[in-house]
């Protein structure tokens, strides 16, 4: 339950109780009639409007990021041929890896060019691989590696530091 919502039960019970000494200390017992369902009414409506189910006060955790990305950080998706065969990969057109373990994707550049500029995503590879190879190159992967931290894939961290721990689970 959160603070709003206890606020609003309270300001609730000292809506009804204070209306209802009001009209009954002034004698007003059709008012008094009339004010208890419909005060009922109107706190149920907003009640359920604000704290309902689908409420815009209703605290729901949210897994963030709420997916994970095709690609680190920055880069862009790219497939290249490799002995023939086409392999998802991603490229850095802006610059952004930090340990020139990566090469910024020439302008015009040709899909099977240098394996240099390529970060190929490797379906079989675990998370802690992807993580070394993702500090070797000097990016970061919401969700996955932010330069200190391998994630797991509920968001928790796995570790981080120096090496990668071998605990991380399998993409």
């Amino acid at each position: 339950m959160n603070i709003l919502e206890v606020l609003f039960i309270i300001g609730s019970i000292l809506l009804g109780v204070f209306g209802i000494l009001h009209f009954f200390q002034n004698q007003q017992y059709i008012s008094l009639l009339l004010y208890v369902p419909l005060l009922v009414w109107v706190l149920v409506i907003f009640g359920l409007r604000w704290f309902g189910p689908k409420g815009e006060f209703k605290n729901t955790t949210v897994k963030w990021p709420p997916y994970v990305n095709t690609c680190p950080d920055f880069l862009t998706e790219h497939n290249h041929t490799v002995n023939g065969a086409t392999v998802k990969a991603c490229i850095d057109t802006v610059g952004v890896s930090t340990k020139n373990g990566l090469d910024k994707f020439p302008e015009g550049g040709d899909a099977n060019s240098d394996p240099k500029y390529f970060f190929d995503i490797i379906p079989s590879e675990s998370r802690a691989q992807v993580c070394d190879r993702l500090k070797n190159t000097g990016l970061t992967w919401e969700g996955v590696w932010d330069g200190e931290t391998c994630f797991n894939p509920d968001g928790s961290g796995a570790g981080g530091g120096g090496d990668v721990p071998t605990n991380c689970p399998t993409v």
